[in-house]
């Protein structure tokens, strides 16, 4: 006696319907993504700098030395840090800028100076050391042209680094 078996698999009706599914889901998610990408640059300028500031930091304490970290010392370079004085090299480490192609770091010195100064320097402690007469960073401004997104990266005497988004953190955010 010969069975009969059903085929199995999907019929035309049931392709189109996830097609459809397909397309309403990529038509909604294709504007937050375009958003996404034109926001990396700042996320990545952000980011660095952050863990830029705290490797300094840490290697201020762990050196037990004065560490200065520098932004945007040149085109080539996004962040470099290194010890102040003799007792260890001068570049420790440093990021280029060609990873965040596009941003735009504005830097705002504590009393307010201009120029702003572009570094910051860690004693021993890891806190900010300020030499009398002269102002440290405050805070740097993250901004890329064609994002809506705006990063800032504050920098307390204390040696914290705190990254914030002023849209989200409110008045928190200065």
């Amino acid at each position: 006696m010969l069975s009969r078996r059903r085929l199995s698999g999907l019929g035309l009706v049931e392709v189109m319907i996830s097609l459809a599914v397909v397309l309403v889901v990529l038509g909604v998610a294709l504007p937050s993504l375009g958003s996404w990408v034109r926001d990396m640059p700042v996320r990545a300028a952000a980011e660095s700098l952050k863990s830029g500031f705290e490797l300094a930091r840490m290697e201020a304490v762990r050196r037990n030395a004065r560490v200065r970290f520098q932004i945007g010392t040149d085109d080539r370079l996004l962040w470099k840090f290194g010890c102040d004085s003799g007792d260890c090299p001068a570049l420790l480490q440093s990021a280029p800028a060609s990873e965040t192609s596009g941003a735009t770091l504005v830097a705002i010195a504590n009393p307010p100076v201009t120029p702003a100064p572009g570094a910051v320097l860690f004693n021993g402690l890891g806190q900010v050391e300020i030499p009398s007469g002269a102002s440290s960073i405050d805070r740097i401004e993250v901004t890329a042209e064609g994002s809506s997104r705006h990063l800032v990266l504050q920098v307390s005497l204390a040696g914290m680094i705190i990254l914030c988004d002023p849209a989200e953190s409110g008045a928190a955010c200065q």
